[in-house]
């Protein structure tokens, strides 16, 4: 009498071979799920710092352009826009805003709110030359390299 069905080994050999496809399906699809991830979370600081610069940008333009109502380091630059002060600062690889009210005699804020605007910041740079022309600045590092902003926007001096 012939029985019909699989012996033991047959059924553990089956199972082996079984798990260990399973194992490496599940690592491809780990490994495509943490780059997508990765990717996405590179996409995000990229357009939060591209805002970030043209934001500045902004500012640099919407302010008073005279000498006096500029006070610029090199790691803060405060301009005045109106009855406001508009200041930028980079800290921990974090590129900040302020806006408030400046003492540009003191060189400090009297009331200020602070809000985040960028991270993964590499360097932020802003400076006069010597034709007071503001060299504005911001570096930062993504996955495929470091990208330079700069643009530079004339001064006008108030002779005094």
């Amino acid at each position: 009498m012939k029985v019909k069905g699989f012996t033991l080994i047959e059924c553990l050999v089956y199972c082996a071979i079984a798990s260990c496809l399973s194992m490496m399906i599940f690592t491809f699809f780990n490994r495509t799920v943490t780059g997508i991830r990765q990717f996405s979370a590179h996409q995000h600081d990229m357009v939060a710092q591209w805002s970030a610069q043209q934001l500045l940008h902004k500012d640099i333009q919407t302010a008073n352009n005279e000498a006096i109502n500029w006070d610029i380091s090199a790691s803060l630059f405060v301009c005045k826009i109106g009855t406001d002060s508009i200041g930028w600062h980079s800290d921990n690889h974090k590129l900040y805003r302020t806006k408030g009210i400046y003492d540009f005699i003191a060189r400090r804020w009297l009331k200020k709110s602070v809000s985040l605007v960028a991270q993964n910041i590499e360097r932020f740079d802003c400076a006069a030359d010597q034709n007071q022309t503001i060299i504005e600045g911001v570096s930062y590092h993504l996955c495929l390299g470091t990208y330079q902003l700069h643009k530079k926007i004339p001064l006008i001096s108030t002779g005094g």
